[in-house]
């Protein structure tokens, strides 16, 4: 009796934790998201009124961000979408650079969608799930 009582509690424990360290990645890559979401929104503002230095600013500041939340996103989630992103990166720099507008536009709008895209796919849902 005592040792199944243990072993329930157990199980238990695990569970919990495995939900708390769900709701803590999600929160997390959420976050920091939205957080560079923020950089892209500045970066579009500032390309559209022809501020290529202040996009490029932003850009780059933008960059050390990702730098820093790339490695943390590698544990948590796929590969692939990473390097998806820092090749996307790689291409805005390079159009801003370029002061091409109609690519950096786009090219941001695609960085937008990558990186809210990875914060909704390692959402617990069900679609997720199976």
């Amino acid at each position: 009796m005592k040792h199944s009582i243990m072993i329930i509690i157990y199980i238990i424990s695990l569970f919990a934790l495995i939900i708390i360290s769900g709701i803590i990645t999600s929160l997390y890559l959420d976050r920091s998201a939205k957080e560079l979401y923020l950089y892209l929104e500045k970066v579009e503002e500032y390309a559209n009124t022809n501020k290529w230095e202040l996009a490029k600013e932003e850009l780059s500041v933008m960059e050390e961000k990702w730098n820093k939340v790339k490695k943390v996103w590698a544990t948590l989630t796929d590969h692939g979408e990473i390097d998806s992103i820092t090749i996307s990166l790689a291409r805005a720099r390079i159009y801003i650079e370029e002061k091409d507008l109609p690519l950096a536009l786009a090219e941001i709008s695609v960085l937008k969608d990558l990186i809210t895209h990875v914060p909704d796919k390692e959402l617990p849902t069900l679609d997720n799930i199976f």
